[in-house]
């Protein structure tokens, strides 16, 4: 048996409540991923009868998925069901304290802030990967220019010049 084997063996322990050290990490992804976790919340609040019990039950399901891809030790909490509503219930908590995506105004666990996801119009925003506005500095591009400049002087002057031939022929 490798190190790894025999680090790997434990079962994940049992939690009736989110452990603080475990919410700490979970804190950091939910920030990055707030935008899908508010409309998973969201969707389980229009769906339900109870919008408390749904999404403290939303809430146990959004940990279960982060624990289940970044942290299997703690991915052991409570069924669905009173209890599963109270590990909801003690996660919305903390999130409430934190202002993580639940209001931290207000008595109400279920409100959820309304700005997630909406970008200022007074902030400037940069886009990653693309290519840059300014095109690359081209030293002869002055020369095409005043050809093509030349040219249009050029065909606008013989233009003029057979207009007032055709007036003078006229009269």
């Amino acid at each position: 048996m490798s190190k790894k084997e025999s680090i790997n063996e434990g079962r994940p322990m049992f939690q009736d409540t989110p452990n603080e050290m475990a919410y700490l990490d979970f804190k950091k992804w939910a920030y990055k991923n707030r935008k899908s976790i508010k409309g998973i919340l969201s969707k389980a609040v229009e769906d339900g009868r109870d919008p408390g019990t749904d999404i403290f039950l939303a809430l146990r399901q959004v940990w279960l998925a982060w624990a289940n891809k970044n942290a299997k030790e703690w991915s052991r909490v409570p069924n669905k069901g009173p209890q599963g509503k109270d590990f909801g219930r003690a996660l919305a908590v903390m999130m409430k304290k934190d202002n993580l995506i639940i209001k931290k105004s207000g008595n109400k666990l279920t409100d959820m802030q309304e700005d997630i996801g909406i970008i200022p119009i007074s902030k400037p925003t940069a886009k990653k990967h693309t290519a840059p506005a300014n095109p690359p500095y081209d030293p002869d591009a002055h020369l095409d220019r005043r050809d093509d400049d030349e040219e249009k002087l050029q065909a606008l002057l013989t233009d003029l010049i057979k207009s007032e031939l055709k007036k003078l022929s006229i009269k």
